[in-house]
């Protein structure tokens, strides 16, 4: 609950007290992001994966609420515990070489 809290803190401040340099992530640019990624690209320790994020892009208000919360790291340096947790998975290039060089790493981790 405190960190909900802060996050509704950090969202009621007008956006001209955050420093300039600031990155924000806009509605339009989490729209275009997950609206070209495939469903079956990711998927989350919590089990969403992007199907789930393309289901709410023509709400508006859900997505400002994504964006909002994707934007918060880099406002308030602050990042939920479950943010943190990340588990990487090595896929093979070539279906039977373990060759480091020949492996790409993917690394699901929850976004929401």
């Amino acid at each position: 609950m405190p960190e909900t809290l802060r996050i509704l803190n950090t969202l009621s401040q007008p956006c001209s007290e955050l420093p300039p340099t600031t990155p924000i992530i806009l509605d339009e640019e989490f729209i275009n992001a997950y609206q070209v990624m495939p469903e079956s690209t990711l998927s989350s320790p919590s089990g969403q994966h992007v199907g789930h994020y393309k289901a709410i892009l023509d709400d508006h208000f859900l997505v400002f609420l994504h964006a909002s919360m994707s934007t918060l790291p880099f406002q308030t340096g602050f990042i939920p515990d479950r943010w943190k947790k990340i588990v990487d998975i090595m896929l093979q290039k070539d279906p039977g070489s373990s060759r480091c060089h020949r492996l790409r790493i993917i690394a699901p981790f929850e976004v929401t």
